[in-house]
């Protein structure tokens, strides 16, 4: 394997059939494979959800700081 090839994990999922529908018709329209199009909406959940939790924990913190 080189280094630009990823290492890549075979499983199984259940979805919602017209979810995975979409999704499929999403690929084709963008030409790229299902697994690119999940992979990359695993990643930007991932980022978008840990953005939101730090910026939450950032408000938590100057709000305990102000209370003291």
């Amino acid at each position: 394997m080189s280094k630009n090839e990823k290492e890549l994990v075979v499983t199984s999922l259940k979805v919602d059939p017209e979810l995975w529908k979409r999704a499929k018709i999403t690929a084709l329209e963008y030409d790229i494979t299902l697994g690119e199009l999940i992979d990359q909406a695993v990643r930007e959940w991932i980022e978008n959800h840990t953005k939101l939790q730090h910026e939450a924990q950032k408000i938590a913190d100057k709000y305990a700081k102000t209370k003291e």
